[in-house]
Protein backbone atom coordinates (compact mmCIF):
# COMPACT_ATOMS: atom_id res chain seq x y z
CA UNK A 1 0.00 0.00 0.00
CA UNK A 2 1.19 3.39 -0.86
CA UNK A 3 0.82 6.23 2.28
CA UNK A 4 1.14 9.76 2.01
CA UNK A 5 3.20 10.66 5.13
CA UNK A 6 5.31 7.87 6.28
CA UNK A 7 6.97 8.73 10.08
CA UNK A 8 10.01 6.47 10.84
CA UNK A 9 9.72 6.73 15.23
CA UNK A 10 6.80 6.01 17.32
CA UNK A 11 7.89 8.41 20.03
CA UNK A 12 6.16 12.05 21.25
CA UNK A 13 7.70 13.98 17.72
CA UNK A 14 6.57 10.82 15.55
CA UNK A 15 3.27 10.42 16.98
CA UNK A 16 2.43 13.99 16.85
CA UNK A 17 3.22 14.33 13.34
CA UNK A 18 0.77 11.23 13.12
CA UNK A 19 -1.72 12.82 14.38
CA UNK A 20 -1.80 16.02 12.50
CA UNK A 21 -1.61 13.91 9.17
CA UNK A 22 -3.96 11.82 9.41
CA UNK A 23 -6.46 13.88 11.26
CA UNK A 24 -6.44 15.90 8.02
CA UNK A 25 -6.95 12.96 6.26
CA UNK A 26 -3.74 11.85 5.15
CA UNK A 27 -2.83 8.03 4.66
CA UNK A 28 -0.38 7.68 7.33
CA UNK A 29 2.15 4.95 8.54
CA UNK A 30 4.13 4.75 11.75
CA UNK A 31 7.01 2.45 12.04
CA UNK A 32 8.10 2.14 15.41
CA UNK A 33 11.83 0.01 15.96
CA UNK A 34 10.32 -1.36 19.45
CA UNK A 35 6.86 -1.40 21.24
CA UNK A 36 4.46 1.65 22.33
CA UNK A 37 5.39 3.32 25.29
CA UNK A 38 8.87 2.67 27.17
CA UNK A 39 10.54 4.18 29.79
CA UNK A 40 13.07 6.54 29.44
CA UNK A 41 15.17 8.75 31.92
CA UNK A 42 13.21 11.53 31.52
CA UNK A 43 11.83 14.37 33.91
CA UNK A 44 8.07 13.78 32.61
CA UNK A 45 7.16 17.20 32.81
CA UNK A 46 4.20 18.42 30.04
CA UNK A 47 4.77 22.06 30.52
CA UNK A 48 2.17 24.88 29.64
CA UNK A 49 3.47 25.47 25.88
CA UNK A 50 3.37 21.95 24.84
CA UNK A 51 -0.28 21.32 26.35
CA UNK A 52 -1.59 24.02 24.33
CA UNK A 53 0.10 22.83 21.29
CA UNK A 54 -1.38 19.30 21.89
CA UNK A 55 -4.82 20.72 22.16
CA UNK A 56 -4.34 22.63 19.21
CA UNK A 57 -2.66 19.61 17.27
CA UNK A 58 -6.17 17.85 18.75
CA UNK A 59 -4.63 15.84 21.45
CA UNK A 60 -5.96 17.23 24.08
CA UNK A 61 -6.78 13.48 24.78
CA UNK A 62 -3.67 12.74 25.97
CA UNK A 63 -4.78 14.56 29.88
CA UNK A 64 -6.89 11.88 30.83
CA UNK A 65 -3.29 10.19 31.21
CA UNK A 66 -1.35 12.46 33.18
CA UNK A 67 -0.93 11.98 37.09
CA UNK A 68 0.20 15.04 38.59
CA UNK A 69 -0.18 18.32 38.13
CA UNK A 70 2.83 21.12 39.64
CA UNK A 71 3.25 24.55 40.20
CA UNK A 72 6.81 24.14 40.81
CA UNK A 73 9.61 21.74 41.31
CA UNK A 74 13.55 21.70 43.48
CA UNK A 75 16.38 19.62 42.16
CA UNK A 76 19.07 18.76 43.82
CA UNK A 77 22.88 19.94 42.07
CA UNK A 78 26.05 19.13 42.49
CA UNK A 79 26.83 20.05 46.42
CA UNK A 80 23.77 19.70 47.61
CA UNK A 81 22.96 22.75 46.46
CA UNK A 82 19.41 23.31 45.56
CA UNK A 83 17.48 24.80 42.61
CA UNK A 84 14.08 25.82 43.33
CA UNK A 85 11.92 26.77 40.53
CA UNK A 86 7.97 28.16 41.19
CA UNK A 87 5.60 29.00 38.45
CA UNK A 88 2.34 29.94 40.27
CA UNK A 89 -0.70 29.90 38.33
CA UNK A 90 1.14 28.12 35.24
CA UNK A 91 0.48 24.27 36.73
CA UNK A 92 2.55 22.15 34.54
CA UNK A 93 1.60 17.97 34.00
CA UNK A 94 3.86 14.91 34.57
CA UNK A 95 3.36 11.78 33.54
CA UNK A 96 5.31 8.60 32.50
CA UNK A 97 6.68 8.28 29.30
CA UNK A 98 6.06 4.89 28.66
CA UNK A 99 2.22 6.01 29.39
CA UNK A 100 2.43 9.37 27.56
CA UNK A 101 3.60 7.65 24.59
CA UNK A 102 1.37 5.10 24.29
CA UNK A 103 -1.48 7.04 24.72
CA UNK A 104 -0.21 9.47 21.60
CA UNK A 105 0.04 6.66 19.35
CA UNK A 106 -3.60 5.12 20.42
CA UNK A 107 -4.62 9.07 19.80
CA UNK A 108 -2.88 8.58 16.59
CA UNK A 109 -4.26 5.19 15.28
CA UNK A 110 -7.97 6.66 16.57
CA UNK A 111 -7.61 9.39 13.95
CA UNK A 112 -6.55 6.96 11.52
CA UNK A 113 -2.61 6.05 11.36
CA UNK A 114 -1.72 2.51 11.28
CA UNK A 115 1.14 1.64 13.50
CA UNK A 116 3.63 -0.94 13.16
CA UNK A 117 5.93 -1.98 16.01
CA UNK A 118 9.20 -3.85 16.25
CA UNK A 119 9.99 -2.19 12.33
CA UNK A 120 13.19 0.17 12.46
CA UNK A 121 13.65 2.07 9.41
CA UNK A 122 16.83 0.38 7.89
CA UNK A 123 16.71 2.50 4.59
CA UNK A 124 15.16 5.35 2.53
CA UNK A 125 15.23 6.17 -1.16
CA UNK A 126 13.76 9.35 -2.97
CA UNK A 127 12.54 8.91 -6.60
CA UNK A 128 10.09 11.06 -8.55
CA UNK A 129 7.45 9.41 -6.98
CA UNK A 130 8.06 9.94 -3.45
CA UNK A 131 9.82 7.81 -1.19
CA UNK A 132 10.43 4.02 -1.06
CA UNK A 133 11.14 2.67 3.09
CA UNK A 134 12.91 -0.61 3.74
CA UNK A 135 12.37 -1.98 7.75
CA UNK A 136 14.16 -4.02 9.91
CA UNK A 137 12.53 -7.29 8.87
CA UNK A 138 12.80 -6.43 4.72
CA UNK A 139 9.15 -5.28 4.72
CA UNK A 140 8.81 -2.01 2.18
CA UNK A 141 6.53 0.79 2.09
CA UNK A 142 6.39 3.67 -0.22
CA UNK A 143 4.94 7.05 0.36
CA UNK A 144 4.45 10.68 -0.78
CA UNK A 145 6.71 11.90 2.38
CA UNK A 146 8.82 10.87 4.77
CA UNK A 147 8.82 11.88 8.57
CA UNK A 148 12.41 11.06 10.22
CA UNK A 149 11.39 11.13 14.45
CA UNK A 150 13.71 8.39 15.30
CA UNK A 151 15.68 10.47 18.35
CA UNK A 152 19.19 12.07 18.70
CA UNK A 153 20.79 8.44 19.33
CA UNK A 154 19.50 7.19 15.58
CA UNK A 155 21.94 7.07 13.06
CA UNK A 156 19.04 7.28 10.14
CA UNK A 157 19.14 10.64 9.37
CA UNK A 158 23.26 10.67 8.42
CA UNK A 159 22.51 7.49 6.60
CA UNK A 160 20.24 10.28 4.42
CA UNK A 161 22.25 12.84 4.39
CA UNK A 162 21.38 15.24 7.69
CA UNK A 163 23.76 16.80 9.63
CA UNK A 164 24.91 15.17 12.40
CA UNK A 165 23.78 16.05 16.05
CA UNK A 166 25.76 18.01 18.32
CA UNK A 167 26.52 18.75 21.60
CA UNK A 168 24.92 22.38 22.05
CA UNK A 169 22.24 21.14 19.23
CA UNK A 170 20.72 18.77 22.35
CA UNK A 171 18.82 20.37 25.63
CA UNK A 172 18.79 18.44 28.91
CA UNK A 173 16.64 16.84 31.70
CA UNK A 174 16.44 15.78 34.99
CA UNK A 175 14.20 12.92 36.30
CA UNK A 176 13.55 10.49 39.30
CA UNK A 177 11.23 7.71 39.99
CA UNK A 178 10.35 6.68 43.74
CA UNK A 179 11.76 5.33 45.54
CA UNK A 180 15.20 7.29 45.29
CA UNK A 181 17.68 6.84 47.91
CA UNK A 182 21.21 8.04 48.15
CA UNK A 183 22.87 4.81 47.50
CA UNK A 184 20.68 5.14 43.78
CA UNK A 185 21.89 8.90 43.57
CA UNK A 186 25.22 8.07 43.81
CA UNK A 187 24.83 5.47 41.57
CA UNK A 188 23.36 7.31 38.60
CA UNK A 189 24.72 10.89 39.39
CA UNK A 190 23.12 13.84 41.06
CA UNK A 191 19.47 13.14 40.42
CA UNK A 192 16.52 15.11 42.36
CA UNK A 193 15.39 13.83 45.95
CA UNK A 194 12.24 12.05 45.78
CA UNK A 195 9.46 10.74 48.00
CA UNK A 196 6.70 8.15 47.09
CA UNK A 197 3.98 11.03 47.32
CA UNK A 198 6.18 13.75 45.74
CA UNK A 199 7.96 12.15 43.23
CA UNK A 200 5.74 12.47 40.19
CA UNK A 201 6.31 16.40 40.79
CA UNK A 202 10.28 16.34 41.40
CA UNK A 203 11.48 16.38 38.05
CA UNK A 204 11.42 18.78 35.37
Amino acid sequence: MEYDVIVAGGGPAGAAAAIAASSRGLSTLVLEKAGRGRDKFCGGGVTVLARRYLAELGAREVEEVFEAWCEGHVLVLPGERLLVDAVRGLSYAMVRRRVFDAKLLEIAEASGARVVEGARVERAEAGPEGVTVVDSRGERYTGRYLVVATGAGDKLPERLGFPGWRAGDLGHCWGSEPPTTPRARSRRGVEPTASPRSSSCSGS
